[in-house]
């Protein structure tokens, strides 16, 4: 598909619009492009106008895809209760959720529980707190926060650390190794303490991605993920927003 793309400008934020792929979505966030949305709507979009109310700083509305009635919420305090927390979560999965949808919400769950994990915490000196493949007891200041709610259009998936260690720049780095047209897929880097390799699973994974730093606080991932019913390979969106 030929990218087809405008450029909405917010204050000192671009919102890109239009009709584009993911890899094309993505090749724009190596360059650096926080709030992309590709949908056959264009700006006319309700998850464009969301988040020309973040950026405007009015009152900031969940995106379409965030509301429900009732969500369910799950603290993590140990690495070793992963497994069991998100095999207890998908057995709670209504009966019309089918395979695909679980299985991609089981894989995108540990790939966000890791993230949380091993690299939100920091030490003074900016290595990371917790050594990766190590079992880890969090400190009660540090549990990780996940929020899950599920229809028949698909799974919203929500999670929270308390370290706020996640760096735009890291993020467009992971994109432009795994999007480059110097490499194949097949050559993604994946070594002791992440490459990107699990940023690029999560984004392909999704529908609609959302992103809040809050430097050395917090750092907020959730998605929505479409039921292959539902689901439109043309309609997708990234949003990175960092707070003060």
């Amino acid at each position: 598909m030929e990218a087809v793309a405008k450029k909405l400008t917010i204050g000192k934020s671009e919102v890109v619009c239009g009709h584009f792929s993911k890899i094309d979505a993505a090749k724009m966030i190596a360059s650096g492009a926080r709030h992309i949305h590709s949908s056959t709507l264009g700006q006319k979009d309700s998850c464009v106008k969301v988040t020309r109310e973040y950026l405007g700083k009015r009152k900031i509305s969940p995106y379409p895809w965030e509301k429900f009635e009732s969500v369910n919420e799950v603290i993590l305090n140990s690495s070793s209760d992963r497994t069991r927390i998100i095999q207890e979560i998908l057995t709670q999965a209504p009966a019309y959720c089918g395979r695909e949808l679980k299985e991609k919400f089981e894989s995108v769950l540990e790939e966000l529980l890791t993230n949380s994990i091993y690299h939100a915490y920091r030490n003074k000196d900016g290595t990371p707190k917790y050594p990766r493949r190590h079992q880890v007891t969090l400190a009660n200041e540090e549990a990780v926060k996940i929020a899950y709610a599920c229809n028949k259009a698909g799974a919203f998936l929500s999670v929270t650390d308390q370290g706020g260690y996640f760096p735009a720049t890291e993020l467009a780095r992971s994109f432009s190794r795994c999007y480059s047209e110097k490499h194949s897929r097949g050559q993604i880097e994946d070594k002791e303490g992440g490459a990107g390799l699990g940023l690029y699973m999560i984004y392909e994974a999704v529908t609609h991605l959302k992103i809040e730093l809050f430097p050395r606080r917090r750092t907020i991932i959730s998605c929505w993920i479409a039921d292959r019913r539902s689901y439109h390979p043309d309609i997708f969106s990234f949003n990175l927003f960092e707070r003060r």
